[in-house]
């Protein structure tokens, strides 16, 4: 169980019980298009854009925080946490050796076994979807973000509050570094450093070769040190590993700190130090080979910043956050055994990734919450954690979590959804369905049938029709944009 700290238990539990009303997700699948496009050099005019929407974000957090409750009355903690969100790019559910992968990842494993293992922990199908929701808490439909991100693809909006805006009004020093996938290839004012963030280093783009750091399909350079195109030279997970310890040991000591991670491993093009490669050399596919050391690489990166936090005395009091950004890809090397599926689908394997949480003043180690949790509920839950209470309150599509995640009581969960406008997957207790405009609804029991072997759409009906004028409902709700 969690050790909950609180001086208000009766203000905690009524925002517990309001959190636990009915959480809807939605996730758009769409073609998995690539960025592509360059940069337009900034301008005078687009300068003062940048300004201007600084101020407005800046006013709207500050607004919401002045009003806000003092912390000490949600207090979850008496000193707020530093927060290390990790996350893997196209990590496959059977890519890790505590799901019983093949791949060597001592790290993870120790990370599992002395935190809380998320076993059902849901995300979007796609890299930006996944990444939108992190940073927003809100369904990217709402946004219009309906797919990858690349050059002219919508993007979520400048006067969308950003969880890095809203941790670095409250005093955290805030660092991006790695993958971004957001928005900025042409313009800086959707860049990180625009978007609360006090410093970036990597790449805006969705994939980069591992060495070049150029745009894996493009082979436009794509590589940013302090917001701007800069060469570097060395393996990708190296540097951006180099870069987090650097900013953990050059930190202010004075404030907590908020470090995104984002590593581009295993996404292709998949390359990895050779020396690695020769660990498994008793693996067949040269595809598989490489993409296990990319893996193995990671979790050794993963490894090396767990360990700093401990040498610097940083462990007790912070919050460690694993996940894949969606399923892995079956011609990335990937695999999602048991799970069924893949990225950009919305069968188990494409959406149900490795994560783990980790703060040992909250949570016992080696446990595993059976709790369904989505990466939309990251942004809320993270603001309990860190006693930040906004007035007035956010319009979140996630919900609280923090409560949640290793209570066993009132197991069922409300209904979730991942929906793109005529597609996607909806949850409801032990069932959940899947529509596709150019196939017949499916049907399955999650719970009994994770595996998604038995399609019960004809044998129940009527749960089938109830499920799917809901999803349908939901799907015109979502287009309506953002409230």
């Amino acid at each position: 169980m969690p050790v909950i700290h609180t001086n208000r238990p009766d203000l905690w539990l009524t925002r517990f019980a309001l959190a636990s009303l009915l959480f809807v997700g939605i996730s758009v699948i769409s073609g998995c298009e690539r960025d592509a496009g360059s940069e337009t050099p900034a301008a005078t005019a687009e300068t003062n854009l940048i300004q201007s929407d600084a101020v407005l974000v800046n006013e709207r957090v500050a607004a919401a925080l002045d009003e806000s409750l003092p912390a000490a009355e949600i207090s979850v903690n008496s000193v707020r946490p530093n927060i290390l969100i990790i996350v893997a790019d196209d990590l496959g559910w059977g890519d890790v050796g505590y799901n019983e992968s093949e791949i060597n990842t001592p790290n993870l494993d120790a990370l599992a076994n002395e935190g809380l293992q998320l076993d059902r922990f849901y995300t979007f199908p796609f890299c930006s979807l996944t990444r939108a929701a992190f940073m927003t808490g809100r369904q990217p439909l709402r946004m219009n973000v309906r797919g990858p991100i690349s050059a002219g693809k919508p993007k979520p909006p400048l006067d969308e509050m950003f969880i890095s805006e809203v941790f670095s009004k409250e005093g955290y020093q805030t660092w991006m570094i790695g993958k971004w996938h957001l928005g900025g290839e042409r313009s800086i004012r959707y860049r990180p450093n625009e978007r609360g963030f006090d410093s970036f280093y990597g790449h805006i783009g969705g994939g980069v070769d591992h060495y070049e750091h150029t745009h894996w399909k493009n082979k436009k350079h794509d590589w940013f040190v302090g917001g701007r195109r800069a060469k570097v030279n060395g393996y990708t997970t190296s540097l951006l590993t180099d870069e987090a310890i650097r900013k953990i040991k050059q930190r202010d000591q004075h404030n907590p700190f908020f470090l995104y991670l984002s590593y581009s491993a295993p996404h292709e093009p998949i390359q990895a130090p050779p020396e690695y490669v020769e660990k498994y050399a008793h693996i067949k596919s040269d595809l598989r080979r490489r993409y296990a050391a990319m893996v193995d690489f990671m979790d050794m990166s993963v490894g090396r910043v767990i360990a700093l936090l401990e040498s610097e005395g940083l462990t007790e009091n912070t919050l460690v956050l694993f996940m894949s950004d969606n399923g892995g890809t079956h011609s990335g090397g990937a695999s999602n055994a048991p799970l069924k599926g893949q990225k950009g689908g919305y069968y188990e394997g494409g959406v149900r990734v490795p994560a783990i949480i980790k703060w040992p003043e909250s949570f016992v180690s080696g446990e595993k919450s059976q709790r369904m949790i989505t990466v939309l509920d990251l942004f809320p839950t993270l603001m309990q954690a860190a006693n930040i209470d906004l007035q007035p309150a956010p319009l979140f599509d996630g919900r609280v979590m923090w409560g949640r995640l290793t209570s066993e009581a009132d197991a069922s969960d409300p209904i979730a959804l991942l929906i793109a406008e005529d597609r996607g997957a909806l949850w409801s207790g032990d069932y959940k369905i899947l529509m596709r405009p150019a196939s017949e609804p499916e049907l399955y029991n999650i719970l009994s049938d994770p595996q998604e072997t038995h399609d019960l759409s004809s044998e129940y009906a009527l749960k089938l029709d109830e499920l799917s004028s809901l999803f349908k409902s939901r799907v015109e709700e979502y287009k309506e944009g953002r409230p």
